[in-house]
C-alpha cells in the first residue's frame, strides 16, 4: 500500500473470491476510514481469478468512494478481471486505467481454446425441447 496526499493505492494479487473478499473488504473499510482518500487505486494486474464476490467487492469499493465524493480507479486489471467486467458491461461504469498492450486490446470471446468457434458460415441451430407432459389435477374440497 502506498499513500499520497489524496490517493490511496493498493495491489491485489491472487484470487479475488469468496475466500478473500471478506478480509480485503475489512482492510479497505479500515483504510478508507483512517486515510479518507479522494481516490482509491487498486492495482489488479496480479489478480488470477475473480468471481461474483470479488466483483461485488469492486462495486462496493466504487460505491464507497462515490459516497465520499471520490473515485475508485482499477489499475491494469488482469485478463480475468477485464473479461468479467466486459461481459457484465461494467467496464463502462468503473474507471479503468490500463497500460496500452496489444494483447489486451481484444478480449478473447472464446475462453476455451480447445473448442474454437466455427468461422466460415457460422450458424446456430436451436432445437426445441420435447413438450412437457401436462397433467391436470382436480382439487376436491
Amino acid at each position: 500500500m502506498s499513500r499520497s496526499a489524496q490517493t490511496l493505492q493498493a495491489a491485489v494479487t491472487g484470487d479475488l473470491d469468496l475466500v478473500s473478499h471478506g478480509r480485503l473488504q475489512g482492510w479497505l473499510k479500515d483504510a478508507l476510514n483512517r486515510h479518507q482518500p479522494r481516490q482509491l487505486t487498486l492495482d489488479l494486474s496480479g489478480v488470477t481469478f475473480i468471481d461474483c464476490y470479488g466483483l461485488r467487492l469492486l462495486i462496493w469499493a466504487d460505491n464507497q468512494m462515490r459516497e465520499r465524493g471520490g473515485r475508485l480507479v482499477l489499475k491494469e486489471p488482469s485478463r480475468p478481471v477485464l473479461r468479467l467486467l466486459a461481459v457484465l458491461e461494467l467496464d463502462s461504469h468503473l474507471h479503468i486505467q490500463a497500460q496500452p498492450d496489444p494483447s489486451r486490446d481484444r478480449l478473447d470471446a472464446n475462453p476455451h481454446p480447445r473448442n474454437p468457434p466455427s468461422t466460415a458460415g457460422a450458424s446456430v441451430t436451436v432445437r426445441r425441447r420435447r413438450p412437457v407432459e401436462q397433467r391436470r389435477y382436480a382439487v376436491s374440497g
